[in-house]
């Protein structure tokens, strides 16, 4: 007992941090990723072409002129009216330096997005630590690993995919710490920007929490809307209307969409279910960009019916895992990794219930591989957990063009490869939320350590 109290009070001193040196360790961090963020978009402005910025900052320059943006060419903004908006204040600076705000905006929410993320399990790890498990750094290092292809992707591309990301990350955390109701505004934007979050609404449903998906629809609602008090609509109706009729109102469920200007039926870029099931049904003769993966020829309803049995399956999975009482038992510091674990189902959903879910999309896969690769550290080794590590490291990082070279990334594109990742850490979610989240982590160590004060401080 002596021995014990001592090892305690040991652990206590080692642990506690007076708040001044708190400040002192975070203001060089600070720096650092000040740092990055100015370097990376120089980076990124210096040394790489325009390309999705282009089609913001038209539709931004078309929104303040008053003229409609949803318009056949052919690189149309197919983006709810919402997502006009971010792009629009940097309408004012000449054309370099919008591109280097806007790789400055996006690299500022990358590095929030881990840092929630981080934040989300510190709990477990610092643990883990305390057992003389994997130190929290070697944790990010191989996140960051496996999933740097699918992140750096939207930053290379100046996509608006990180905007979202950060978005359902802060869902994910405000849900962790119990704040719903702050994390369905964190959502509603999210859904204003891009239709497939959607699906977090009716979770929130699901498991009760009736207010948290009020304000949900309120938010969505008052962001969709907000482009109409700012700038008319030329064409008369909301924004929204012509978002709906230019684009949505010619999408077929269960099918690959097919929008001049927008999306083409089989596109290798397409790595939703329904994307992939039209290339693996579909036999095309062999051209420039086109490989032909058919596995055979399906048409008219069974074409349809495969995607809609796959979707209902997916659908049915990430229900299952935001079961309302699910975890109940677990410890506190638990319970944000079982947050992150649901969110990260529903992020997997996203991707595969999804029209359209280009390369950079995928960034969202950030979320699944964290709560996998964590469970694997901190929790229990299995197997198949590490089995699922090692093909998310083969079909990611590794399945990279730069890596293995056009001849065979191209051919794993055109047969799903990135569909295949997204269904394998949907099932690798399911089998630690549904399996093993309901059993105690392994037995605490026998010290007792000092509570978190707050979950930023700590992951600071």
């Amino acid at each position: 007992m002596p021995h014990r109290t001592a090892a305690a009070a040991d652990s206590q001193r080692t642990q506690a941090v007076n708040p001044q040196d708190r400040t002192v360790l975070r203001l060089p961090m600070l720096l650092l990723l000040a740092s990055l963020i100015l370097c990376g978009a120089t980076a990124l402005t210096l040394l790489r072409p325009e390309t999705e910025s282009r089609v913001y900052r038209l539709a931004a320059e078309r929104f303040l002129a008053g003229e409609t943006f949803y318009r056949t060419e052919p690189k149309a903004f197919s983006y709810p009216p919402f997502c006009v908006l971010p792009y629009a204040p940097l309408v004012a600076l000449d054309s370099t330096m919008q591109r280097w705000a806007w790789s400055a905006f996006n690299l500022t929410l990358f590095f929030a997005s881990l840092w929630f993320v981080s934040a989300m399990v510190f709990p477990i790890s610092r643990r883990g630590e305390a057992k003389r498990q994997a130190p929290h750094w070697l944790c990010v290092l191989i996140v960051l690993l496996l999933a740097g292809r699918f992140l750096a992707s939207p930053l290379e591309y100046e996509s608006n995919d990180v905007i979202i990301l950060a978005l359902i990350v802060t869902f994910a955390y405000l849900q962790a710490y119990a704040r719903p109701k702050l994390a369905a505004v964190a959502g509603g934007i999210a859904a204003a920007c891009k239709a497939t979050p959607l699906l977090l609404l009716p979770l929130l449903a699901w498991q009760r929490r009736f207010a948290a998906a009020g304000v949900f629809a309120a938010v969505l609602l008052a962001a969709t809307l907000l482009p109409d008090l700012l700038v008319r609509n030329p064409a008369g109706g909301a924004w929204v209307n012509s978002w709906y009729n230019r684009f949505v109102s010619k999408v077929n469920v269960g099918e690959a969409p097919k929008v001049k200007g927008a999306w083409i039926a089989w596109n290798p870029h397409n790595q939703s279910l329904v994307g992939t099931v039209h290339r693996l049904a579909t036999p095309v003769k062999p051209t420039a960009g086109r490989i032909n993966v058919a596995l055979g020829r399906l048409e008219g309803i069974p074409l349809k019916l495969v995607p809609w049995c796959l979707q209902a399956a997916v659908l049915a999975a990430v229900f299952c895992c935001s079961w309302p009482k699910l975890g109940e038992h677990l410890a506190p510091h638990e319970r944000p990794f079982l947050h992150l674990g649901q969110t990260s189902a529903a992020a997997c959903g996203m991707l595969l219930l999804s029209p359209m879910s280009s390369t950079q999309h995928f960034c969202a896969l950030l979320l699944p591989i964290a709560f996998i690769v964590v469970h694997v550290l901190y929790r229990r080794t299995r197997v198949w957990s590490l089995g699922c590590c090692a093909a998310l490291g083969l079909l990611g990082p590794i399945a990279a063009q730069d890596v293995i070279g056009s001849e065979i990334a191209d051919p794993l594109a055109a047969y799903g490869g990135n569909t295949l990742i997204t269904l394998l850490c949907l099932a690798a979610c399911c089998k630690i939320l549904l399996t093993e989240m309901h059993l105690p982590a392994a037995a605490a160590p026998a010290v007792a350590e000092p509570p978190v004060e707050t979950p930023l401080r700590a992951a600071a």
